[in-house]
């Protein structure tokens, strides 16, 4: 709307730019040189740099933590059946996220795969890139995503925010509008909670919705853990805030070459 006001008051061709995050701090918008001249800010961006090197062996802490925690109770993921991506027989079952696997008689621990096929819809633009975007939301705790048997995307406990919101894209010679694809997700929860958590309004492929039934088949189901055992289990270590100057560097530095009238 504001573009199109401005078109109509200027009238002429009007183009804009959008360098924006949501929920985003300050100190990364700011350039490297004017965070050196303010001393506060960077007295914060030398502790924001501090605590990045301790999260860096708190991550690799955690990532021998997990290996052995998963060895001790007998829940390593092992390679599994991959070509459960593409099988077709009549093991499947019905699952409709949002919500945990165990609420459809499925593990609440274990290895569990979920697929649906679409048809595949047109690429939409994504900001100032193109692409086909596999929007999943939360897919606890680890997972793996394919497309037609392809993989396109994976967490795990060795890839940092293994448990935030899941968006993968899918490479653009796998996509082809207007036939079927079928989306297979393999989820590995080790401790229990295995969910498939997707938000009711962001949940797409590209420009196709995401929603009602799923089907779903176990690949390993594990035993119950003791209190101890699951007390006992590690957790991912969160992330810092943002260090200075990155989100400056990444998106507004690249326009200043670029021929602007204004900003806003």
């Amino acid at each position: 709307y504001f573009g199109r006001e401005v078109q109509q008051k200027a009238n002429t061709a009007v183009g804009l730019l959008n360098a924006s995050a949501a929920g985003t701090h300050i100190e990364p918008w700011i350039s490297s040189e004017g965070i050196e001249k303010t001393p506060q800010l960077k007295a914060g961006n030398q502790r924001l740099q501090s605590y990045e090197t301790e999260y860096q062996l708190r991550f690799k802490q955690y990532r021998e933590a997990f290996e052995a925690w998963c060895q001790k109770h007998d829940r390593a993921d092992t390679a599994g059946p991959r070509e459960l991506a593409n099988l077709d027989s009549g093991t499947w079952v019905p699952f409709t996220p949002p919500g945990r696997f165990a609420k459809g008689g499925l593990p609440d621990s274990g290895v569990i795969w979920v697929r649906k096929t679409i048809t595949v819809p047109q690429p939409v633009p994504m900001g100032l890139d193109r692409g086909f975007l596999l929007t999943l939301g939360r897919l606890n705790e680890f997972d793996e995503v394919y497309w037609n048997g392809i993989k396109v995307g994976e967490s795990n406990y060795r890839t940092a925010g293994a448990n935030g919101a899941k968006r993968y894209r899918v490479p653009d010679e796998l996509v082809h509008p207007g036939e079927r694809a079928t989306i297979s997700i393999r989820f590995y929860a080790p401790a229990g909670g295995a969910a498939f958590e997707p938000s009711p309004l962001n949940f797409s492929a590209g420009a196709a919705p995401l929603g009602g039934e799923w089907s779903a088949q176990t690949e390993r189901r594990f035993a119950p853990l003791s209190e101890a055992a699951q007390a006992s289990y590690p957790r991912q270590p969160e992330p810092g805030g943002s260090p200075a100057s990155r989100l400056f560097n990444g998106m507004i530095h690249p326009l200043t070459q670029a021929t602007i009238r204004g900003v806003i």
